[in-house]
């Protein structure tokens, strides 16, 4: 059986992609597990972190919207460094993406904000 150069091609950009995102999310969760470990952060900075999980119902032109304000919001807090010497680096990721586990009948989104300080 010949595999047309289309579909080989289009295999390997999503082999490709999965890379990315592997390597990405593996990096992501290197940084959390650092953090939680960590134990030269005061309880100012534990009280401030944030972890947050939330799923919506939007349409592609309501989730360009959000995407859209969270990235006018990030500009403005991302204009340089604070000069307070207390200041450190502060990671932050956002993923917002079409969810298809509401299409399996075993799983549910989680329609709940669900934040947490850790």
């Amino acid at each position: 059986m010949t595999v047309s150069p289309d579909l080989a091609a289009a295999a390997a950009a999503i082999d490709a992609a999965q890379s990315v995102v592997d390597a990405r999310l593996g990096s992501l969760a290197t940084s959390v597990d650092r953090y939680v470990q960590r134990d030269d952060l005061g309880s100012e900075w534990r009280d401030a972190a944030l972890f947050s999980q939330s799923a919506l119902a939007l349409t592609a032109d309501e989730l360009a919207d959000f995407a859209a304000a969270y990235l006018e919001l990030l500009g403005r807090w991302s204009g340089g460094r604070s000069s307070d010497p207390a200041a450190c680096a502060v990671r932050i990721n956002l993923f917002a993406f079409p969810d298809d586990a509401a299409a399996s009948a075993d799983t549910e989104p989680d329609r709940t904000d669900d934040d947490e300080q850790l």
